[in-house]
């Protein structure tokens, strides 16, 4: 290496800098415009509407207490 090169920092110009910037804004994740709270639905095994707190909750709280569906052996209504 000789001494002319030593110490010697490449510089992007700025513009080059802006148009990274700008391209990363372009690959991002976009939002979801689904609302993602709480929502009342009807309970697979009882039918009772009840606040589901996600996408796959499904059976109500009380259907899940009960010592059938613990055991695996439930039938909806």
């Amino acid at each position: 290496m000789s001494n002319l090169c030593r110490g010697i920092r490449a510089v992007q110009p700025a513009r080059v800098k802006d148009q990274s910037r700008a391209m990363d804004d372009d690959h991002k994740k976009p939002t979801s415009e689904r609302d993602t709270g709480p929502k009342t639905k009807p309970c697979l095994v009882c039918k009772a509407p009840f606040l589901s707190e996600w996408a796959g909750e499904r059976v109500c709280r009380r259907c899940k207490s009960t010592a059938a569906w613990r055991s695996g052996v439930i039938k909806s209504r």
